[in-house]
């Protein structure tokens, strides 16, 4: 019984009538955005530690991915009746890092997400007084670096090394829009990304230096305004 009502409510909204702003949405757009970033990045050691460098097989560490971001996105929309299905890809420019000490002597390792950048397909729904509500989902990519500096006593530096790798996964998102003015859009939209664990590697410079390797994996949450503006479609 309650399969056949929701069914049947779905149905019913499909057929309510199309409102005059719902063509609008159809074609073109492109847009800015800016927001803030939260989330964890894991970093866990794979390698044997070299002479100086101490993050040894096994060891986790676990940074705040905080930050803001800003980019740019572009996409095309099609409705059908009262129902929006589009495609966009969108790009960030990231400030985000955080820092932690390696036991040992006063050793520092970095962390920073530097780009983030998703293409992705969107369906929604077309309201009333041109609003827009709608989900999102498909594949996003962002750049990780990482840091080491290792320090003896008096701040002389021992070595280093540096790492920064592409991490593709997967972002799922939702957001509302709403006309302010013929063929200008505002709105908010929340994305939940996923990037899949990623092998950093790299030759640590100074004395007794070798390769070092991490696995690092990261989960982001991003939070942002964005204004579209539209190419309606004749």
């Amino acid at each position: 019984m309650t399969k056949h009502v929701l069914l049947a409510s779905v149905f019913a909204i499909g057929l309510l009538p199309v409102p005059a702003s719902a063509a609008e949405w159809t074609g073109l757009y492109v847009g800015l955005n800016a927001g803030g970033v939260f989330g964890d990045v894991d970093l866990v050691g794979v390698s044997e530690a070299t002479s100086y460098v101490e993050v040894f097989p096994g060891d986790r560490y676990q940074f705040e991915a905080d930050g803001v971001l800003g980019g740019a996105q572009l996409g095309y929309n099609f409705v059908f009746g009262n129902w929006l299905v589009g495609v966009e890809a969108a790009g960030h420019s990231l400030s985000s890092d955080d820092r932690v000490l390696v036991p040992g002597e006063p050793n520092i390792l970095d962390l920073e997400t530097e780009w983030l950048a998703s293409a992705s397909a969107r369906f929604g729904f077309v309201l009333s007084s041109s609003s827009l509500i709608y989900l999102k989902g498909g594949y996003a990519a962002a750049s990780i670096s990482t840091h080491y500096l290792d320090n003896v006593g008096g701040g002389a530096t021992v070595g280093t090394y540096d790492t920064d790798e592409i991490h593709s996964g997967f972002v799922l998102g939702a957001g509302v829009e709403h006309m302010i003015s013929s063929d200008v859009s505002f709105g908010f939209e929340y994305n939940y990304v996923d990037l899949e664990e990623q092998t950093h590697s790299a030759i640590a410079t100074g004395a007794g230096g070798g390769l070092v390797e991490t696995n690092v994996e990261a989960e982001l949450h991003t939070v942002t305004a964005r204004l579209n503006w539209n190419f309606w479609s004749p």
